[in-house]
């Protein structure tokens, strides 16, 4: 058996251990919610912005009447933010804070992406007898969910 001419057993075990703070549950409940609400607004302000740049008053690509309807963009753009966020840099993300993550994730993309309001769009198609562009928006938007 050889031995080192140097003191590993320092280097072995590791004397200096990081601790980390850990918060009263109520207060880590408490963030959480801070999170999930500021996220939450950001997430219904962009949407809101998505719709008004792509509605029928600046860029007119999407419009109530159609299966390009005002909240396709806001679900477009949050579905790829959700493979980025969620796949891509989740590690990362939840390495700075569990509460950034969930802020983003469940917070802001998830008032971002409408899927209930893309749900009732395609209810509302159909209601009114526009039947193609139902089918049509359904396919679209069943096609982007099973995607992301």
């Amino acid at each position: 058996m050889t031995t080192s001419p140097l003191p590993t057993k320092s280097l072995l075990n590791n004397p200096v251990k990081k601790e980390e703070p850990v918060l009263p549950k109520s207060l880590e409940y408490i963030s959480c919610l801070i999170h999930l609400a500021v996220f939450g607004i950001l997430g219904a302000i962009t949407r809101y912005l998505l719709q008004k740049l792509f509605g029928p008053s600046v860029a007119r690509v999407t419009s109530d009447g159609s299966i390009l309807y005002l909240d396709l963009p806001s679900n477009m753009v949050g579905s790829f933010l959700m493979g980025w966020f969620g796949v891509v840099f989740k590690a990362d993300i939840t390495r700075v804070s569990e509460f950034l993550a969930i802020g983003l994730s469940t917070g802001y993309l998830g008032s971002l992406t409408t899927f209930s309001g893309w749900n009732q769009k395609m209810l509302d198609l159909s209601a009114d007898g526009k039947w193609l562009y139902a089918v049509l928006g359904f396919l679209l938007g069943k096609n982007r969910t099973l995607t992301t």
